[in-house]
C-alpha cells in the first residue's frame, strides 16, 4: 500500500558539511521538502566552509547544528555504551581506526539529538562519513536512516566494498540518483545483496525565473563546475584553442574552484586565450544562472578520472536544460539519462578533444539554429517530465514516510 507522503514529517539531514557553493542539489531538496510542509533539521560533521552563499539559503527554515569534534576527556560514557551496542563496535570496527571514535560520539550526539526533537527520520548525502554518522546514531536507538550516494562514492578505486555493503543494509534503504548508478551498484557493492536500492533524480524548482531573461551572446560558452580533473576541463581548454586556431568566434567562461585551477590557468597561459577564455572562479548559484541565460551553448565535457571517479548526474546539465540550452558533453554515468543526443545537445565520447571542438564550432556556426530550437522546447519537456523537483521530493518524501511505518510495525 502506498505511504502517504502528505503526512508532515520531522527528517535530520546529516552531512559532511551545510552549506556548500558545489551541493546546490541538497540545498534544493531541503527547500522542496520545506516547501512541501516537511519539517527538516540539518546536523554537520564539519563547520561551513568560508566561501560565497546562495541567496536561496534566505528561504531555508532549517536550523544548522555542528556535531562535535571529539569526546571530552574526561567523559568515560562513551566507551561504556560502545559496550552495549555490539552492532555499533561491529560496524565502528570496519572503519579506519582513526575515524571510530569520532563517528561513535557524532552518532550518539546525533541520536540524542534526533529524541530531543522528535525526529521520524535521518537521511545521509555521500555513503561516506556523514552516512556512517547517520548509520551510528541508528545503531544507538536512533531512528532509522536513508542515504543517497552520488558519484565519488561509488566509483572511486578506493571505496570500501564491504563497508558499504554494510551501510547499504543498515539503512532502510539506499537511494541514487540515476538508473547508470542504480546498474553499477546491482553489479559491483550490493551484488546478492538484501539492501532496498530506490533510484530517485535529483529535481530541480521550475518556477520561471523571477528576472526578464538577458540577451543571448551568440559567441558564448559557459562551463560551470568544480575545477576537478571529472569535469574534463582541460579538455575544454584544449578544444578553445582548436576553435581559435580555426578562427571561430567565441569566449568561454568558467563558472567554479577547485584544485585543477592552476592547471587550467596554466594552459590559458601556455595557448595564450587570455583574450577568449575566464576563469570565473566560485559564484552563487544566481550569478550561475544569469551566465547560463545568456550562453548560445553550454558545454559539460565530463570524463573518467584515473581514480575511477566520474560524474553520475551533472546539475548543470539539468539547469541547462530547464533553460532550453543546448549542451556540448559526454557519455559518462547517467549523463545519457538527462540529454538525447542531437535533441538536446551532442553527446561525445569522453576525452575526445577533437569531436568537442567540432561540436562546439558547429553550436556556434550558422548551422547551429535547428540544435538550438530543438534544445529550446525538448529541454524544458524532458526537466518537467524526468526531473520536476515535485515529483522526486514526492518519492522522496514517500521513503522516509516508509522508514517510519516500518519502524512502528512490530
Amino acid at each position: 500500500m502506498p505511504v502517504d507522503s502528505a503526512s508532515p514529517l520531522r527528517v535530520g539531514y546529516v552531512l559532511k558539511k551545510f552549506p556548500r557553493l558545489s551541493e546546490t542539489f541538497i540545498l534544493s531538496e531541503i527547500l522542496g521538502l520545506e516547501a512541501a510542509g516537511h519539517s527538516v533539521f540539518v546536523f554537520g560533521h564539519r563547520a561551513a566552509d568560508d566561501e560565497p552563499r546562495h541567496a536561496a539559503l534566505a528561504r531555508l527554515k532549517a536550523p544548522v547544528t555542528v556535531l562535535p569534534k571529539r569526546p571530552d576527556p574526561s567523559s568515560h560514557e562513551l566507551p561504556e555504551l560502545l559496550s552495549r551496542f555490539p552492532h555499533l563496535q561491529t560496524f565502528l570496527a570496519q572503519l579506519p581506526e582513526n575515524r571510530r571514535s569520532e563517528v561513535a560520539l557524532q552518532g550518539l550526539c546525533l541520536a540524542r539529538h534526533a529524541q530531543e526533537l522528535g525526529l521520524t527520520h535521518l537521511h545521509a548525502h555521500f555513503a561516506t562519513v556523514a552516512a556512517h554518522i547517520a548509520c551510528a546514531a541508528h545503531l544507538l536507538g536512533g531512528p532509522p536512516f536513508t542515504v543517497t550516494a552520488h558519484a565519488k562514492d561509488l566509483y572511486r578505486h578506493t571505496v570500501d566494498a564491504g563497508l558499504f555493503r554494510t551501510l547499504a543494509e543498515h539503512a532502510h534503504a539506499l537511494i541514487t540518483v540515476c538508473d547508470a548508478n542504480l546498474n553499477w551498484l546491482r553489479s559491483h557493492h550490493l551484488r546478492d545483496s538484501t539492501a532496498q536500492v530506490v533510484r530517485i533524480y535529483n529535481g530541480q524548482d521550475l518556477s520561471p525565473p523571477s528576472t526578464p531573461a538577458p540577451l543571448v551572446d551568440p559567441h558564448l560558452i559557459v562551463a560551470v563546475g568544480r575545477l576537478v580533473p571529472k569535469k574534463g576541463f582541460d579538455d575544454l581548454l584544449h578544444a578553445a584553442a582548436a576553435l581559435r586556431d580555426r578562427g571561430v568566434d567565441f569566449r568561454l567562461r568558467i563558472l567554479g574552484q577547485g584544485e585543477e585551477g592552476p592547471v587550467l590557468a596554466r594552459l590559458i597561459d601556455e595557448f595564450d586565450l587570455h583574450s577568449r577564455v575566464t576563469l570565473v572562479g566560485a559564484v552563487p548559484h544566481e550569478v550561475v544562472q544569469a551566465e547560463m541565460r545568456r550562453a548560445a551553448v553550454i558545454a559539460a565535457p565530463c570524463r573518467f578520472d584515473d581514480d575511477g571517479n566520474q560524474d553520475a548526474l551533472p546539475t548543470v546539465l539539468l539547469e541547462a536544460l530547464a533553460l532550453g540550452k543546448p549542451v556540448i558533453t559526454t557519455d559518462v554515468g547517467g549523463i545519457r539519462e538527462i540529454v538525447d543526443d542531437h535533441v538536446h545537445g551532442r553527446v561525445l565520447t569522453p576525452g575526445d578533444r577533437s569531436a568537442l571542438a567540432n561540436a562546439l564550432a558547429a553550436s556556434l556556426g550558422e548551422d547551429s539554429k535547428k540544435l538550438a530550437d530543438s534544445a529550446r522546447v525538448a529541454g524544458p519537456a524532458r526537466m518537467r517530465a524526468r526531473f520536476d523537483r515535485h515529483q522526486t521530493i514526492d518519492q522522496l518524501a514517500n521513503v522516509f514516510q516508509s522508514s517510519a511505518v516500518a519502524r512502528a510495525t512490530p
